[in-house]
């Protein structure tokens, strides 16, 4: 049996409104960028997200750790940063 979808006008700029059950099944805020891709099916919507690499990810959270005010848990929870990012290092 062929699946029927939700049926939408374009608007005059060429918009078109994703349904609400669809935005929350996808997790699509507003506000939320979404990519679109030409597929051999038809046009494929989807939520884009940025990759970013998880040893910048480590980085950001290090820095933040020392602008905090309790430097004890700062010093500790950097030091397991560290060795996470050597364990990416070597993947």
């Amino acid at each position: 049996m062929k699946e029927k979808g939700v049926v939408r006008h374009l608007d005059t700029l060429g918009r078109v409104v994703i349904p609400k059950e669809f935005r929350t099944q996808y997790g699509i805020r507003n506000g939320d960028s979404v990519e679109i891709f030409n597929t051999n099916h038809g046009i494929l919507v989807k939520k884009y997200k940025v990759e970013e690499d998880p040893v910048d990810m480590l980085d950001s959270i290090t820095e933040q750790l020392y602008s905090s005010d309790n430097k004890e848990v700062a010093e500790q929870l950097a030091l397991h940063i560290q060795e996470i990012k050597n364990i990416l290092a070597g993947r």
